[in-house]
C-alpha cells in the first residue's frame, strides 16, 4: 500500500550503488546498503509505503527514548525500516559474542537487547524467531574481535542465546 502523505520513494543511487530514501527532489539520504543486499525493490524506484511509514514512525519513537541525537535516531530508524523491508536474509554471525543464556529466550521486533565480546554493544531487534534475530546496532560501535569492529548500523542475525534483553533503555550509554 503506498503513502499518499508524503513523497519519499527508494531507489538505488547509479553511483554509489547504494539503497537511497529520497525525501524531495534535491535531499536524498543514502542507507548503509548496497545493491547486492537489497532483495525486495521491484522497480527502480519504489515507494516510500505505508508500510515503511509504519516502521520508520514506531523506531524513531523508540530510539526518541535512548540518548541518541536526533541525527542518530533518524538514521537509525531509516535504515532499520530499510533492513526490515528490503535486505536480503543474512547468515548467522554468533561466532563473535559470548553466549550470554543458557535458557530460550524470544525476542521481539523493537527490543532492544545487549552482546557482550571484547566490548559491550547494544542493539535494536528488527525481526525474531525461536532461534535467532536480526539486530541493528546502536551503540557507536562495538569491537568484537582484536580486527574487527562493528559500526552503529552494522545489521547482524544472531542466535537468541547470545542477546540479553534492556528494560530501561533510557539509561543506557549509546
Amino acid at each position: 500500500m503506498q503513502n499518499n502523505l508524503v513523497n519519499w520513494y527508494w531507489k538505488i543511487d547509479v553511483n554509489s550503488e547504494q539503497l537511497v530514501l529520497c525525501l524531495s527532489s534535491d535531499i536524498h539520504f543514502p542507507t548503509l546498503f548496497c545493491r547486492q543486499q537489497v532483495s525486495s525493490l521491484t522497480s527502480p524506484q519504489c515507494a516510500f509505503t505505508t508500510e515503511d511509514a509504519w516502521l520508520y514512525s514506531a523506531f524513531r519513537d523508540l530510539l526518541g527514548l535512548t540518548n541518541l541525537n536526533q541525527e542518530a535516531q533518524f538514521t537509525l530508524a531509516i535504515n532499520a525500516t530499510a533492513a526490515c523491508n528490503y535486505l536480503t536474509p543474512c547468515a548467522t554471525k554468533s561466532w563473535f559474542f559470548e553466549t550470554l543464556s543458557k535458557d530460550k529466550k524470544t525476542f521481539e521486533c523493537g527490543d532492544i537487547v545487549e552482546t557482550q565480546s571484547l566490548t559491550l554493544g547494544y542493539y535494536l531487534v528488527l525481526d525474531s524467531d525461536p532461534l535467532t534475530s536480526t539486530i541493528i546496532l546502536l551503540s557507536q560501535k562495538q569491537q568484537v574481535d582484536s580486527n574487527r569492529v562493528f559500526n552503529q548500523g552494522q545489521v547482524l542475525k544472531v542466535h537468541n542465546d547470545r542477546l540479553e534483553k534492556k528494560s530501561n533503555i533510557e539509561l543506557l550509554t549509546l
